[in-house]
């Protein structure tokens, strides 16, 4: 088996120098496709030892992606963006041999972890260099097989990605460049369900939560409950109708899904907030509760956040405790809280408000 790292880039010199050093040593060779950059990227990656091929940027990152592939003369390619670290390369490239020996012809998912957040999702990122597997989609682009679905295997591999930053989302106009090519996707497929949430997701990051609303509803109108991101779509719905303080129908919305993802804490944890906002408050004490007895989960059914059945269920217990002047208990679910996040300020300020009120 070789293996062919395949990246695409422009204007990354503040990132690829990393990412090619993470990977380096456990690849066979190094693919970076530069679709014009104008500062350090090509030196760098020459630097790494990568082959460098120029391609024009045509508003399509899978046009980009499949570039990339069809320079790669490996048998299998592993897929990063210049803002992505692999974790423990050693470990993965053995994971990736011992997975490849067993389903030659599938794809492998790694696990991406955000910073800041550590909010995470599974991502398919190792594909074979069939010609049979290729990338569709201008942004937020997916693996599809020419054969049908796609086999896959989670790796058991993370990947750190560091470009939902705030700072580097701002510089990089990241929410109102993909906004443009989904809305350009959607004028080409516009039945396509992942491109509608994908574009409710960058709406609402945007806070254009009515445009959001539309497009997750239409993007659950058209995939149904099947669907594989379908619990995080009904769970980013629901925050959009929250935000736009409609609380009581986001509840409504959400109740079945939280019967349905009982091992899902992000689905249990917006049903929890929900029941709070609207005075649910032993609903809310429960849904908490239960999310923090699903810490450590690693579920299915798109983008996961751990806090969801850590520090927010405790801290948000802590909040109840504190303000129906259950003293102790507040006290008690604050310092869960911090076990998971020594440095969560919401809940350093709720123990010093006690404190404050106890002087």
């Amino acid at each position: 088996m070789r293996l062919s790292l395949c990246i695409i880039a422009r204007d990354e010199e503040a990132f690829i120098d990393e990412c090619l050093e993470s990977a380096r040593d456990h690849v066979d060779e190094i693919v970076v496709v530069d679709t014009g950059s104008t500062d350090r990227t090509v030196e760098i990656a020459h630097e790494h030892g990568a082959r460098v091929v120029h391609v024009a940027w045509k508003n399509n990152f899978a046009a980009a992606r499949n570039a990339s592939l069809e320079m790669a003369t490996g048998t299998h390619a592993l897929i990063l963006d210049a803002d992505e670290r692999l974790v423990d390369g050693e470990a993965a490239r053995e994971r990736i041999d011992a997975f490849v020996a067993r389903h030659p012809g599938w794809s492998g998912r790694v696990r991406i972890v955000n910073e800041p957040g550590g909010s995470q999702s599974s991502i398919t990122r190792l594909v074979p260099l069939d010609g049979l597997h290729q990338f569709r989609g201008r942004v937020h682009e997916q693996v599809v097989f020419a054969l049908g679905e796609p086999l896959r295997e989670d790796l058991g591999i993370v990947v750190r990605h560091l470009g939902y930053a705030e700072d580097v989302m701002v510089e990089r106009q990241k929410t109102e460049r993909y906004r443009e090519l989904l809305e350009l996707e959607l004028s080409e497929r516009p039945d396509d369900e992942y491109a509608w949430y994908q574009l409710g997701r960058t709406l609402h990051a945007g806070g254009s939560h009515e445009e959001a609303r539309a497009a997750f509803e239409r993007a659950l109108e058209l995939g149904g409950d099947e669907c594989s991101f379908a619990p995080h779509l009904v769970e980013s719905l629901a925050y959009c109708l929250r935000g736009l303080e409609r609380s009581t129908e986001a509840l409504r919305l959400v109740e079945p899904w939280a019967r349905r993802c009982a091992d899902r804490s992000d689905t249990q944890f917006v049903a929890a907030l929900l029941a709070l906002d609207i005075g649910h408050l032993e609903h809310a004490r429960r849904g908490f509760t239960e999310c923090l007895a699903l810490a450590g989960g690693q579920p299915d059914g798109g983008p996961h956040d751990p806090a969801s059945s850590t520090v927010a269920p405790a801290h948000n217990l802590g909040v109840m405790a504190e303000v129906l002047g259950r003293t102790e208990d507040a006290r008690a679910w604050f310092g869960r809280a911090l076990e998971f996040a020594p440095n969560h300020g919401p809940s350093l300020a709720g123990l010093d408000r006690l404190r404050s009120r106890a002087a």
